[in-house]
């Protein structure tokens, strides 16, 4: 990028963010106010969140600040209009009742929704931050230097804001926010009477100096305490009245030194006493870097040093102090080298940006605006070019997180996943988080980007207006990013080392690779039809030894080779495992019966023998080398949980400190109870308390050391592969497969983690697992694709995730045609556009590697069109529908009570009974929530009370989890017990017309699912609904079965209602006694009813069709998919799309619908909320909707 490029850049990301920070405005009494200090890509104020109904000069609200960057701007490029505005957020502070006249004091925020002032970000009046404060002395200072060399003259600005601020004579600096004594200290300034702007933010800067210097105590170490109250006592505590680690050393105090120091710099009052007294304990101490933010407590924060080095430079020339300048450059400037981030980190841009602090590690744009002007100003005050180029690479890695329409920054790049996937853009895992402070971390940075362009004279650009300005943006920020699906779907071919032994079976294989038009191969060294469970290094040098002879042929023919290690630990005994061939330790089950199998990674000498055999693999020349999905301890040839072998029983007792026997370890596991450590949650709670509800450690000790241990034991695998991998070549990636979800959730895997711990620092690789061989059962193709995706989903935006379509094995009589068209089709929109091919024969010989009698190679290649279009036009698009709760860490929380080991492997039954009754699915974490099962016992107090807005749907396990977690009296919910009969379930009123029509209807559950499976409720009467009530083969009411459940909100901010359903199946298995319409009605009006919404679609003409819901963040248009998961040919299936239309009201639509060669064809828009489709047996079809322009 030439600089030019990079200054255009600079600029529009800086125009962009003027224009959002604008549209977040509106009128107030005088001037103009934010609508909200927290809001979204779109503008909308998070009124959840701590800053929501906040706005006034205070930290995070900024509005003083956030004036003076507008102003500038306003100069910069000549707009009065941006001017005007700017200065009427500055009248808006200082006559709108923010200016205490009797006693200087400045209020930091006004509450928007209690109609009140407040003291601090808590809402409250108990604290207030001096340091804060003074801040806002100082930007009052700095406009008022803007306003008067830009309207000497009293241009529009001044007469339309300006107004007399009356300060009584003598009173300046003095008095409390009440009544208080006046302070008489003489003022070097003596000011009467300030007309203007101008005058009034500068004498509004000095009375609050004063106030400050009145209230503000020293403590013994020379310095400010971080909090005070209004009446200027020290208050050391946090903001949830614990004691405040930082109290005495946050660097907020230095803003105090700032205002004091400009002050007397511009001789409007002499505070060089103070000044100089803050200065020399800051710098004797050594610095006090405490975290300025004041949500925060760390001893050393990135802003910290920023402010130091700025701050320091300008005071040390008003107070004559040489040594604070010295140590500003000596100290505080490379302190800020340790946060410093040099490479893009989880797939987020995160190259040159600084993390904020070691206990919040996300990075947060205000402070690395800070620290770029911070090197800007050292580069210009030092003719270090260097230091101006640290600069630039800051703002140009900010530049890279603008999204939607209209010019949005984040306020911070979660790269760690600190603050959660339910808060970033577009909820992946690593990334940008949803909201921003629209006057601080959004619009902060334009202070060092002006800082440079006016330095080298840059001139905006007449071809960049606001919404050119905002689409380079965007686009700047899309090409650090990769995007899967963009360039089509991609064909890689599986080949087995028997199979391709010979050269004639490499020349078919060839031929098979170009007629698919494939882009890569996977080589194995194995194969578990024709090989022993593990094979010797002297074997495994002779088959990668033909890799390698082979990759060259397959290189000419294909972009990709991949080396696909069939063999780690061990898949199974099949009766021919040959363990006595090798000195290393085999897993050890849970009864202690030991495998023939599979080996344990614990064991040095098989890591010594893994280290080898990945070294053979990478030194065949491949572009990446696959680890199969055999890593694992579930489901090999002893049945159970593995491992329990001595190494594991050695790493437990070190992490415990005690000896264990096998039997003592299981039974630990097992007989545990329920940790639960719990508090009901009063209607009055405020969000804050939410994070105690629930509160329990991660599990009992042993369970968490147990899982620790099955973590690492894997990790410490990883390891050794990507050090021999990478020590032959460190640019050959590294892949892992894997075998589902549920079952590595039971072994105590974090996916992501493992991913790139093996990855070893290149972009992650992965083939998620849950195979479907066959089509006997045909929907089983969904268990597979759904599963794939709740992996994906697991991990960071940046993974390569590759299907595998696996035929095993490898005949026609095993999966026809059509269903292998359905299944590359869904496993595209389960986002897996790559897709590995394990279609060919496993064996030896001379047969034909195309099973005999199909036609694989024509079928794979007349699919190719369609498949291409699709991944493309879903390409960059969010799923959206009903998230099933899952969660990777589910096992680590749930006791076993008694139940044996494999109780963790969490049953799913809901993909396959929701997708069937029409339901979109959306990822796990999305709301409208369904909680089947115990997953939400992974769940924390504050994740249970930022989902009940979205809709909660609760299953029997789900009820008693929360009950348990102390949730039972916030929700209603007394108690959760079986029905303990033969019931069937009788409808008895509905929520909507269309379930309201099946009142009086008799369901059947009776003979089709077992009783200890259907449950009853007890819930508090007022606010419930029942939906429908069980009854027994002798027509005996036994107790209420679907509830609706309506409860008083427990956040004051959000003073909604908030609603839950209760469904009385606790499934371990689908069943299609509970699929009919009366159902399909019922759920779909508890799931609009709970979130307050429509899905974007569902089925409610044809059963068995299953609808997949895509947005475009960008454009708002939808990709919609429609797999018929039955025989029948469905020709008039309707979709509701309600909820797309709602979220666009009044606007038009047209649809187009792709056909099997891949063009995109006018098809008719909806009819009303209805968009009629057509659907073969057994295939997909696919649509997307546009709003015309």
């Amino acid at each position: 990028m030439t600089d030019a490029s990079l200054n255009d850049i600079l600029f529009a990301s800086a125009r962009a963010s003027v224009a959002f920070a604008r549209r977040c405005l509106e009128p107030a009494a005088t001037g103009l106010r934010a609508q909200s200090s927290f809001v979204t890509p779109d503008g909308e104020a998070m009124h959840w969140h701590d800053f929501g109904d906040l706005e006034g000069p205070g930290w995070a609200a900024n509005a003083v600040g956030g004036a003076t960057l507008l102003y500038r701007w306003a100069r910069y490029m000549g707009d009065a209009q941006l001017a005007d505005e700017a200065a009427g957020l500055l009248a808006h502070v200082l006559h709108d009742g923010f200016v205490d006249e009797a006693s200087g004091f400045i209020r930091p925020y006004y509450d928007l929704a209690a109609g009140r002032f407040c003291l601090n970000y808590d809402h409250g009046d108990a604290w207030l931050c001096p340091g804060s404060l003074a801040k806002i002395g100082v930007q009052l200072l700095e406009l008022a230097d803007l306003l008067s060399a830009g309207q000497a003259d009293g241009g529009p600005a001044e007469k339309r804001w300006g107004r007399s601020l009356t300060v009584p004579p003598g009173s300046v600096g003095c008095g409390s926010v009440g009544d208080r004594p006046q302070h008489d200290r003489p003022e070097r300034a003596s000011i009467g009477q300030a007309d203007g702007l101008a005058a009034a933010a500068a004498v509004a800067a000095v009375r609050l100096a004063g106030w400050l210097r009145a209230h503000v105590p020293l403590l013994p170490n020379g310095w400010v305490p971080r909090r005070i109250t209004s009446a200027g006592e020290p208050y050391p505590l946090t903001p949830h009245a614990a004691p405040d680690p930082i109290y005495d050393h946050s660097a907020d105090g230095l803003y105090l030194l700032q205002l004091y120091a400009e002050l007397t710099g511009r001789g409007l009052a002499d505070w060089r006493v103070e000044a100089t007294g803050l200065g020399d304990a800051f710098v004797a101490a050594g610095g006090f870097w405490g975290s300025i933010n004041h949500d925060t407590y760390d001893d050393h924060e990135d802003v910290a040093y920023a402010s130091a080095f700025r701050i320091l430079r300008r005071a040390a020339e008003v107070c004559d102090r040489p040594a604070w300048r010295d140590f500003a450059y000596d100290v505080a400037l490379p302190g800020l080298d340790r946060f410093v981030m040099h490479e893009d980190r989880n797939g987020v841009p995160t190259k040159g940006l600084l993390w904020m602090e070691a206990t919040w590690d996300t990075s947060y744009l205000w402070e690395n605006a800070e620290a770029a002007h911070a090197w800007l100003e050292a580069g210009r005050e030092t003719g270090d070019p260097a230091l101006t180029a640290r600069g630039l690479t800051v703002l140009e890695a900010i530049a890279r997180h603008h999204h939607g329409p209209y010019g949005f920054l984040t306020e911070g790049v979660d790269w760690n996943n600190h603050v959660t996937r339910r808060h970033h853009v577009d909820g992946v895992l690593y990334g940008d988080i949803n909201y921003t402070e629209p006057l601080l971390n959004h619009l902060h940075f334009v202070g060092p980007t002006l800082f440079y362009l006016e330095q080298i004279g840059y001139r905006p650009p007449a071809a960049l207006d606001d919404a050119a300005a905002i689409a380079l943006a965007l686009d700047f920020g899309r090409a650090a990013r990769p995007l899967p699906g963009a360039e089509g779907a991609r064909y890689f071919v599986r080949l087995y080392h028997p199979a391709i032994a010979t050269d004639a079976r490499v020349d078919e294989a060839l031929r098979f690779v170009q007629a698919v038009k494939a882009d890569g191969v996977l080589l194995f060294e194995a194969s578990y039809d024709m090989d022993p469970a593990l094979l010797t290094l002297d074997q495994l040098r002779l088959r990668f030894a033909r890799l390698k002879e082979v990759a060259p042929r397959f290189r000419a023919a294909v972009p990709e080779v991949h080396i696909n290690v069939m063999i780690t630990v061990g898949h199974v005994d099949a009766g021919s495992a040959r363990p006595e061939r090798f000195a290393f330790q085999f897993q050890v089950n849970e009864h202690g019966d030991v495998s023939r199998s599979t080996a344990c990674p614990l064991d040095p000498a098989f890591l010594d023998y893994a280290a080898e055999m990945y070294r053979l693999a990478a030194e065949c020349g491949a572009d990446a080398v696959w680890v199969d999905d055999d890593v694992r301890f579930v489901l090999h040839d002893v049945p159970g949980m593995t491992c329990f072998c001595p190494h594991h029983l050695a790493a437990l007792e070190r992490a415990t400190g005690r000896a264990w026997t096998r039997a003592e370890v299981v039974a630990a596991l097992r007989d545990e109870a329920t940790a639960a450590a719990a508090q009901p949650v009063t209607a009055g709670a405020a969000v804050a308390d939410l994070t105690v509800v629930g509160a329990r450690d991660a599990g009992p000790a042993v369970r968490r050391a147990w899982f620790d241990v099955q973590e690492e034991a894997m990790l410490g695998l990883a390891r050794t592969i990507e050090a021999a991998v990478h020590g032959v070549d460190p640019a050959i990636r590294i892949g892992l497969m894997t075998i589902g979800t549920s079952f590595h959730a039971a072994e105590g895997r974090r996916t992501d983690r493992l991913l790139r711990t093996l990855a070893g620092g290149a972009r992650p690789l992965i083939r998620p697992g849950s195979g479907y061989y066959s089509d006997w059962t045909p929907a089983g193709v969904l268990d597979k694709s759904e599963d794939a995706a709740r992996q994906a989903a697991y991990l960071g935006a940046d993974a390569q995730v590759v299907a595998e379509v696996e035929n095993h094995p490898y005949t026609p009589y095993g999966k026809s045609e059509r269903i292998l068209a359905l299944e590359l089709a869904l496993d595209v929109l389960a986002g897996m556009p790559d897709l590995s091919l394990n279609v060919l024969t496993s064996m030896g010989g001379t047969g034909p590697l195309e099973p005999e009698g199909s036609r694989l190679a024509a079928c794979l290649a007349e699919q190719r069109p369609f498949l291409d279009a699709l991944a493309r036009e879903w390409a960059g698009r969010q799923r959206r529908g009903v998230g099933i709760l899952d969660s990777e860490d589910y096992a680590r929380h749930t006791a076993l009570a008694g139940r044996p080991l494999l109780a963790w492997i969490e049953p799913r039954p809901w993909e396959q009974m929701l997708a069937r009754s029409g339901f979109p699915i959306g990822r796990p974490d999305q709301g409208p929530h369904w909680l089947a099962g115990e997953a939400v016992r992974a769940w924390s107090g504050y994740d249970i009370g930022m989902a009940l807005p979205e809709g909660l749907i609760l299953d029997p396990a789900a009820a008693r989890a929360l009950i348990e977690m102390g949730w039972g009296e916030r929700l209603g919910l007394r108690d959760v017990r079986p029905v303990g009969d033969g019931v069937n379930e009788l409808i008895v009123a509905g929520l909507s017309a269309a379930s309201e029509r099946h009142v009086g209807q008799i369901l059947p559950t009776y003979n089709h699912v077992r009783r200890e499976q259907l449950y009853t409720f007890d819930v508090e009467a007022a606010g419930s609904v029942v939906l429908s009530r069980w009854l027994d083969v002798d027509g005996r009411d036994r107790g209420p079965a679907a509830i609706a459940l309506e409860r008083p909100s427990v956040n004051p901010r959000m003073p909604a209602a908030f609603r839950i359903a209760l469904l009385p199946y606790a499934l371990a298995a689908p069943t299609p006694a509970l699929l009919n319409i009366a159902h399909r009605e019922q759920w779909a009006a508890l799931i609009e009813w709970t979130s307050g919404r429509s899905l974007p679609c569902r089925a409610v003409r044809g059963a068995n069709l299953y609808p997949l819901a895509f947005r475009r963040t960008g454009d708002g248009s939808w990709l919609l998919a429609l797999a018929n998961l039955s025989a029948d040919d469905v020709m008039d299936a309707w979709l509701d799309v309600g909820g797309i239309l709602d979220a666009a009201p009044g606007r038009a639509w047209r649809a187009a619908r792709l056909d099997s060669q891949g063009a995109w064809r006018p098809a008719a828009g909806p009819a009303g909320r209805i968009l009629r489709a057509d659907a073969a047996a057994f295939a997909l079809a696919v649509y997307r909707l546009e709003v015309q322009s």
